[in-house]
């Protein structure tokens, strides 16, 4: 199933794009996908992002956290936001598909630091959209990061003499 799965993808151009996004922001609500890939989304896309992450999802590329039993079995889930990241075989599809280095989002992930990553993934294409105005180059990373300080993620913009980390 999982070679199957990842070469299925080169058929389906929505389903690429939903988890080159995925790899490249982490954690994401299904509203920020649909931002991140339109712009103003209106809400047939938005629709349509929801119905490629269930087939991504039966495909056990992705994850999405608090699931439904989840949910279930803890009435004050229903106020958390679903937020979507890529498995261990979304990973590897990502790599197949020269995404980058994707994050996998553990099932064991932690729900009560899922806001802080969501704020990272905006920061991170907030800053993406300002290089893009101005000609600048951007760099984000988010795993192997391991130095005297674990950072979550690090950020870099090339103004033309170097990249400069925040």
């Amino acid at each position: 199933m999982s070679q199957a799965a990842i070469a299925s993808l080169s058929r389906a151009s929505g389903r690429l794009a939903v988890l080159e996004i995925l790899s490249n922001f982490g954690v994401v609500t299904t509203r920020q996908i649909a931002r991140f890939r339109f712009d103003i989304p209106t809400k047939t896309q938005e629709e349509r992002i929801t119905r490629h992450l269930a087939a991504l999802r039966a495909m056990g590329l992705v994850r999405t956290r608090p699931t439904r039993d989840e949910m279930a079995n803890n009435g004050s889930l229903r106020w958390f936001i679903q937020v979507h990241g890529l498995t261990g075989l979304g990973c590897e599809a990502a790599k197949h598909y020269e995404m980058g280095e994707p994050k996998e989002f553990e099932a064991e992930h932690s729900l009560l630091t899922l806001e802080h990553e969501l704020k990272q993934a905006e920061t991170q294409y907030q800053l993406e959209q300002m290089c893009e105005k101005r000609g600048w180059k951007f760099f984000a990373a988010h795993n192997d990061l391991y130095r005297t300080v674990e950072p979550d993620r690090l950020f870099g913009i090339d103004k033309g003499n170097g990249f400069i980390p925040m």
